[in-house]
């Protein structure tokens, strides 16, 4: 489930509380810090969307799913956007699934920055 992805992102990204993989599993939302500095928050508004695609076409139109509702995240107001790593819910994550969504939350951050939302993605 969420555990894998949780110490994954957590092995890519610092974490920006202590214990944030306990918080993660209680509060829902993972607090990271990328290493430009950068805050992560990986909750709130939700968009559906899914990283672990290896095509590179449908990667792209998951990105620019997500990009377009962090505009509408900040036009409403919202601070942060979470967003879903995707993949199955009761399956294991296909190889290199991690490293594919990992990719994709890098990709996105320079339009988090562009729409306000620079602490929190």
């Amino acid at each position: 489930g969420e555990d894998q992805f949780i110490t994954v992102l957590l092995g890519s990204f610092e974490g920006r509380i202590p214990d944030a993989a306990a918080f993660a599993r209680v509060k829902r939302v993972l607090l990271l810090r990328a290493a430009s500095g950068v805050g992560l928050d990986i909750a709130l508004t939700g968009v559906r969307n899914d990283f672990t695609l290896t095509d590179p076409a449908l990667v792209d139109r998951e990105i620019a799913h997500v990009t377009e509702w962090l505009a509408v995240a900040a036009r409403l107001g919202a601070p942060a956007l979470r967003i879903f790593p995707g993949g199955s819910t009761t399956e294991p994550a296909p190889p290199g699934a991690l490293d594919r969504v990992v990719a994709c939350i890098e990709r996105v951050l320079p339009e988090a920055e562009r729409h306000g939302h620079e602490d929190r993605v």
